[in-house]
């Protein structure tokens, strides 16, 4: 929050208009990061966003909120650059080894993620979150509770002055059936 507050400042933004919610500051927060890097990487960053935003909702999905290096692997986020800023590292000594685990900075940097996946993907990709937006939203309130606040930040997310954010800063376009399916 203090970051994207700064750089606002900085930059002579009207606070009460740009960091409104907490989907706007993490919004900020990721977009300060992503500007920060060279430009030359920026489609592998963009790349590897999404799949830090798998790994996301992943672990929402399934009330996971520490990662296995393998779990890094698989999706190829071990020593990424996205891996530094919004992954912690913890080392757990053991018996026999130490165990190394991964999660997000904050639970709700993995929400954000998590709602961000489903804007970053199409559900007919084989990336995209298992079921898509649909998933998410359909079905019984109550065994989806622990959702709560990943499907405020998506609706968040879907307002049309963020979907301009995420097309500028994150060089992402949202799919437009992806609105309409969440806003059925």
């Amino acid at each position: 929050v203090c970051t994207v507050l700064r750089q606002q400042l900085e930059l002579g933004q009207d606070l009460s208009r740009t960091s409104k919610t907490t989907t706007a500051v993490y919004l900020l927060f990721v977009a300060s990061f992503l500007s920060s890097a060279p430009a030359a990487d920026g489609p592998q960053l963009q790349d590897e966003l999404r799949k830090l935003c798998r790994l996301a909702c992943e672990g929402v999905l399934g009330r996971r909120a520490q990662f296995s290096q393998k779990d890094l692997e698989r999706l190829e986020l071990l020593h990424s650059q996205v891996q530094t800023p919004f992954l912690s590292k913890k080392e757990l000594p053991g018996v026999l080894e130490t165990e190394v685990t991964y999660q997000f900075i904050d639970q709700s940097f993995q929400e954000f993620f998590a709602a961000l996946s489903y804007l970053l993907e199409d559900e007919g990709s084989p990336r995209a979150p298992a079921g898509g937006v649909g998933a998410l939203l359909r079905g019984d309130a109550e065994p989806r509770c622990h959702l709560a606040l990943t499907t405020r930040f998506l609706f968040g997310l879907l307002s049309a002055e963020r979907m301009r954010d995420i097309e500028r800063h994150l060089g992402c376009s949202v799919s437009k059936r992806v609105k309409q399916d969440v806003l059925r």
